[in-house]
Order: C-alpha cells, then structure tokens, then sequence
C-alpha cells in the first residue's frame, strides 16, 4: 500500500525550490573577484579597443565586464594594468559580460 502524500509540504516549500535543478560548481579551479577599480583594455583582432572592469579571474580565464560585444570563439588581446598583453577567447558573452579562456596560464601572485 502506497503511502498518502502530504500536500502540507507545498505550503512550507516553495515550488521553485521544488523545480530548480542544484547548483553544482563546475568550474576546475577558483575564481577570484575583483575590487571595482581593477580594470584592464580589451582588444578586438577586428579591430577596436574596450575599456573593462574585472569581474573576477583565474589563472585560466577572466570575466570582463565592458561594452564590446565579440563573438564566441573570436581571438583577443586582454591587457590587465601592469602586466603583459595577453592572448585569450571568448568562451561567452552575456549582459554586457565576456568570458575569456587565456591562451595560456597565467600566475595570480
């Protein structure tokens, strides 16, 4: 005999917790934010440079917040104050965000 269900548990639950998926971290390593004055330039092999905030950072990739809107799988030049131009592509693009897959590892020392 199957047990009655209790629609009691729908009051004390909401329904978008019943139907959200679990967010689950799928990332390889960790992101580190950044404070809102960091800022590095965004070049276009298309040509054009953007001025952008760091959203946060890894030593693989970055989120940038800028105006550019690039293409998934374009190639870019991303120069964070103080260091070397860097080789990277666009891996995503959303709300006025990019993110960046360095062609390279980089050290966050």
């Amino acid at each position: 005999m199957l047990a009655k269900f209790d629609e009691s548990i729908l009051r004390r639950v909401p329904l978008l917790n019943l139907l959200r998926p679990p967010q689950v971290e799928q990332r390889s390593e960790p992101r580190y934010t950044c404070s809102e004055g960091q800022r590095a330039t965004l070049f276009l092999r298309a040509g054009g440079s953007y001025a952008a905030r760091i959203g946060n950072i890894s030593t693989s990739g970055a989120m940038l917040k800028v105006a550019a809107r690039p293409l998934v799988d374009d190639r870019v030049v991303v120069k964070f104050e103080g260091c070397d131009p860097l080789n990277a592509t666009v891996r995503w693009v959303k709300d006025g965000c990019v993110g960046l897959q360095f062609g390279d590892p980089i050290c966050l020392a």
